[in-house]
């Protein structure tokens, strides 16, 4: 009997330990979460800025072109927004972070034409697509209001990036 009494007493601890007793854990895991998200949405903005400048430069396709120059614009935009909410959470926006938006911008480089074109749609679609997933997923899980509104306002505007990413990409493979 008493066995069973020492295993209650620990399934209860267990229990208390995993609501409410590790309150630091948790605050740390919901401002790590926030700043995971600023990290990736800063990082998306500044990527499709610098594809879509070198876009504005180098697309033959006029679709394509006008595009890239939306995207300019609004990811600008975007980060003026997402710097805004960030200052509101206290937190610190990131440092831009090389390496891979500048690989991805080496690849595009070297293309010319049609197969610029196209490549720099497809990754649009594909960049489109995660932001798409992040910024939902933001829109409800992020705990700071400010971040979690700025992400609810972005996300119809990622959403209609990706609706024409999608339908431009479409239209050049059919070509």
């Amino acid at each position: 009997m008493a066995f069973f009494r020492g295993l209650a007493v620990v399934a209860l601890l267990g229990l208390f330990s995993s609501h409410g007793f590790g309150d630091e854990k948790d605050k740390e895991k919901k401002k790590n979460d926030d700043a995971t998200f600023v990290k990736e949405a800063a990082s998306g903005n500044q990527r499709e800025m610098q594809l879509s400048k070198l876009a504005v430069d180098r697309a033959r396709n006029a679709e394509v072109k006008s595009f890239a120059e939306r995207m300019v614009k609004d990811h600008q935009k975007a980060q003026k927004d997402l710097e805004h909410a960030v200052k509101s959470a206290s937190l610190s926006m990131p440092h831009k972070e090389k390496g891979e938006h500048d690989k991805e911008h080496g690849k595009l480089e070297k293309l010319k034409g049609a197969d610029f074109d196209s490549a720099y749609m497809t990754c649009m679609v594909a960049d489109h697509e995660k932001a798409t997933a992040l910024y939902e997923k933001a829109s409800k899980e992020v705990k700071n209001a400010e971040l979690r509104k700025y992400a609810a306002q972005t996300l119809p505007v990622v959403r209609e990036h990706l609706k024409m990413a999608r339908e431009i990409s479409g239209r050049l493979s059919r070509k």
